[in-house]
């Protein structure tokens, strides 16, 4: 956390309301827009004591309050375990496509094929009727300036490669770069 001179700290009367119910209630207010309607709109937004101060809670019985925390930090957990689940599927689907898309280019698409050795240690042996070429044989290489986003192609900008691995940094969205 940060803490600076927009920091705002609130105290809950634990004997009126839940603490926990009251977290559930300003994420509520937060993902609704409440909140952000009362932020002062500058370089940094930040929200005053006073805006603070008009902002409405709905307050059932604390019993009530400790029922629906209670049951929001089940549901939640859960969710958020479904979550973590699907994002280790992810993980796992992207080394599944990766290691799908270096087979089919350095071992082709028939399993049964006769293979000899490339002479490069990393790429290992090859389809026996493959060439092994330099990259610079095989394309035009341009260094011009190009806008990524006028072109149906793929563009791969120094932006999608990693500092010291060169590996291919993934992105879903369309480049709009303007590199070389």
């Amino acid at each position: 956390a940060v803490v600076s001179g927009n920091s705002l700290k609130l105290t809950v009367n634990s004997e009126a309301c839940c603490t926990h119910y009251i977290h559930f209630h300003l994420l509520h207010l937060k993902w609704c827009g409440a909140i952000d309607l009362l932020a002062n709109i500058t370089a940094q937004p930040a929200l005053s004591l006073s805006g603070m101060n008009t902002l409405v809670c709905v307050l059932p019985l604390l019993s009530e309050q400790r029922a629906i925390a209670a049951f929001l930090d089940r549901e939640t957990a859960r969710i958020d375990a479904l979550i973590e689940k699907k994002w280790r599927q992810i993980e796992i689907l992207k080394e599944r496509r990766s290691a799908l898309i270096s087979h089919a280019v350095t071992k082709g698409l028939n399993p049964k094929a006769k293979l000899k050795l490339s002479g490069i240690d990393w790429l290992g042996d090859v389809p026996e009727h493959w060439e092994v070429k330099r990259l610079k044989y095989t394309a035009l290489l341009v260094n011009e300036k190009v806008d990524g986003s006028e072109s149906d192609l793929p563009y791969t900008g120094l932006e999608h490669i990693e500092s010291w691995t060169g590996r291919r940094i993934e992105t879903d969205e369309k480049s709009e770069s303007d590199g070389q």
